[in-house]
């Protein structure tokens, strides 16, 4: 059956079997999948958060009792405040109460359980909130009674001091029969202290403390009938008198404070009730949390059993499919070999044909040619591709002959062009000697190709300087490239600069290419342009006034006087504008404005302006400036800056000496008739008239008069 068909179609009848095992395969793997998805869906989206939610509820009930447990222990409201809070707990059991509600809200049996549990726990939440605040009242109460012992101690001490203090005083008068009657209402009143140690230790045994009572109310209706009968007899003594007053008032407030309606007899009553309520409400909080965790272990046990039944017979199912799968791939791995065997058989002896003729093609047997059967199969398609192979092959070869002619002639052209540079250009072996050099290299180095030949490329550079002894080293100094100092082969001294490349020849070796340039001439030139820049460097920072070097009205360079000038430093002005040595504004524009019209065609311009210091002091200066470039002002101009306020003033003051009298410092003669005349044009052209009045001051006039007005 398949003896004529082509390898393309039993290829495609290869595909064709291994699609449809592919998909049979496919199908039941899916139908495995879809059973482990629902096994898992089942264990993921039911089992487990029914698990989780359980040991949740169990949880919040758990923490609930351990914290009921803890405000039970507190001992002040402090301590008692922090578990006032239990709404994370409630909310807790809530959430997860609710989602077990929602996955069995279609089980009858089920939602009554978890009603009956959320039922259990509302319940112990209300006994919760009742014993917090029985145990926050017995906290105040005992906090209540510790102030009521304080305060019967002070007024027991109260006593104690007044029938002291009376004794002191009856003593020093030597009234003793008076302290013998004293001493029962002492006694008394000692027992009564007495009785605030004795009472409160035991205030947990209502039978002792009732006992207690009663000896208190012995004791102090016996201290009353003691101050009653004090008081009937007649001392004649105010001071004693008094003291019995106030030793009765002490006794009824401290009746008051020990039986009173909010005496500590009370308190001590409300404590055993709430003790009682507090006793009663935690075995009742007991049966409550006893029955939710029965009730809690109950609903667990009836919501796992269907879950993990279902979990059970979809693994079942996935374990039956999975030994179908496998018999199923047993079946087509057997076809797919036998499939194999007949197709191997059917490719094996064309190949076989073809690694013959590749053999002896790769022998240079290029005339060897398959032979073509009638058949379109793909062997006699790759037949005929390696006939075509070959004559193309033959062709190619005639080609490269032409090629290599060719390349040839290219390397004379190449070997012309390096002639004709002016640099030199040496090609070295590895070790960096010379095999091939240009005839600029020839003239640069002073020596014939024959004689360089051979010669290593550091003969030529003073390495010792440059502390290099490689040609890696070399290589990378400076990236390959740099100016070195030399001697030509001749032995004359020469600046050079060097460049080296590393190429590879095409049979894995090293080659290094070297081009070098004589710039002797250049460094000469370079060295005399240094001196002349120093020199006039020199000249512009000793210069007696201010230079700059102004472009655009920015600062570009400025010598030494400018900066003590303007009481500047170079590096905080060069690069700004020049408006800070301008008093304002409207004088760096108009003087900017007016300069231009000169700087712009390339004239000189000269003024004198005031201008400013850094410190704000104003100074007259004379300017002169010039652009570098008269075909080019926009290159930038260099300005001189003369400080010339000293001129100015002196001006001034010699204008002022040539109008002014010294003697008097009033205006001299000159300026008289210069004012006179003046007035006299004026008059004139508004047709009026000008009175002249002589006034002798100080008798000034018989100096004018005898000596005449040019002397006075």
């Amino acid at each position: 059956m398949f003896k004529n068909w082509s390898i393309k179609r039993l290829l495609q009848a290869w595909a064709a079997m291994t699609i449809i095992a592919v998909l049979i395969m496919g199908t039941m793997a899916h139908y495995a999948n879809n059973l482990m998805t629902t096994t898992q869906s089942v264990f993921s989206e039911q089992l487990l958060p029914i698990e989780k939610s359980r040991r949740e509820l169990s949880q919040a009930a758990l923490l609930l009792f351990q914290r009921q447990q803890q405000f039970l222990d507190a001992s002040s409201t402090s301590e008692l405040s922090q578990f006032a809070d239990k709404s994370v707990i409630q909310q807790d059991f809530e959430s997860n109460w609710q989602q077990l509600a929602t996955l069995f809200a279609e089980e009858e049996g089920a939602t009554l359980l978890l009603k009956n549990v959320h039922e259990l726990f509302l319940a112990y939440i209300e006994l919760d909130s009742d014993l917090f605040t029985l145990r926050q009242e017995r906290i105040e109460l005992d906090i209540q009674v510790i102030d009521k012992q304080a305060s019967y101690e002070q007024l027991s001490q109260s006593l104690v001091n007044i029938v002291q203090d009376l004794n002191k005083r009856l003593n020093s008068e030597g009234l003793n029969n008076v302290i013998l009657k004293f001493t029962s209402i002492l006694e008394d009143i000692s027992e009564l202290r007495l009785l605030n140690y004795k009472l409160f230790p035991q205030t947990n045994d209502l039978a002792t403390f009732v006992s207690m009572k009663q000896i208190f109310d012995d004791v102090f209706l016996s201290a009353e009938a003691n101050v009653a009968r004090l008081h009937s007899e007649s001392f004649r003594l105010d001071y004693v008198n008094n003291s019995l007053d106030s030793i009765k008032n002490q006794l009824e407030a401290l009746r008051i404070l020990m039986d009173g309606s909010n005496g500590i007899f009370a308190i001590e009553k409300r404590i055993h009730e709430n003790q009682n309520r507090l006793l009663m409400k935690k075995k009742q909080a007991l049966i409550e949390m006893s029955q939710l965790s029965t009730s809690l272990n109950q609903l667990s046990q009836d919501l796992n059993r269907d879950s993990y039944q279902s979990v059970i017979n979809d693994a079942q199912h996935a374990d039956r499919s999975w030994w179908q799968i496998v018999t199923l791939l047993i079946v087509i791995m057997l076809s797919v070999l036998i499939f194999a065997y007949l197709l191997f058989n059917k490719i094996t002896h064309p190949i076989t044909s073809i690694k013959d003729s590749m053999k002896a093609l790769s022998e240079g047997r290029f005339e060897t040619r398959m032979t073509i059967t009638d058949s379109q199969n793909e062997i006699s398609l790759l037949a005929r591709d390696f006939n075509h192979f070959s004559e193309v092959t033959q062709k190619l070869i005639a080609d490269y002959s032409k090629a290599k002619v060719t390349l040839q002639h290219g390397k004379q052209q190449l070997s012309a062009l390096l002639n004709g540079v002016p640099e030199a250009i040496l090609s070295l072996n590895q070790l960096g000697e010379i095999i091939d050099i240009n005839s600029a290299g020839e003239s640069i180095l002073r020596g014939s190709k024959q004689q360089l030949e051979g010669v290593h490329l550091f003969h030529f550079l003073n390495t010792e300087n440059y502390h290099i002894d490689s040609m890696d080293e070399l290589e990378f100094n400076g990236d390959g490239q740099g100016e070195y100092e030399g001697q030509r082969y001749d032995g004359t001294d020469f600046s050079l600069w060097l460049s080296l490349n590393r190429i590879n020849n095409g049979n894995n070796e090293i080659m290094w290419v070297c081009v070098i340039a004589d710039i002797t001439k250049w460094k000469q030139t370079n060295q005399q342009l240094k001196q002349m820049t120093a020199e006039l460097n020199t000249i512009l920072e000793n210069a007696m006034v201010g230079i700059a070097f102004i472009k655009n009205r920015h600062i570009i360079r400025v010598n030494k006087k400018f900066e003590e000038l303007f009481q500047v430093k170079r590096d905080e002005i060069e690069g700004e504008k020049t408006r800070f040595i301008y008093p304002s504004d409207s004088a760096f524009e108009q003087f900017g404005e007016h300069a231009a019209q000169y700087i712009s065609v390339g004239d000189s311009y000269e003024a004198e302006l005031e201008l400013v210091r850094k410190n704000g002091e104003r100074f007259w200066c004379a300017l002169a400036g010039k652009p570098i470039d008269a075909e080019g002002p926009e290159d930038g101009s260099i300005w001189l800056f003369e400080d010339i306020t000293a001129q100015r003033e002196n001006e001034d003051r010699l204008t002022k000496l040539a109008s002014i009298d010294s003697l008097t410092g009033l205006p001299n003669r000159g300026v008289f008739n210069d004012r006179l005349e003046h007035a006299l044009h004026k008059a004139e052209r508004n047709q009026g008239r000008v009175a002249v009045c002589f006034i002798d001051l100080d008798h000034f006039k018989h100096i004018n008069d005898s000596l005449g007005h040019k002397a006075g």
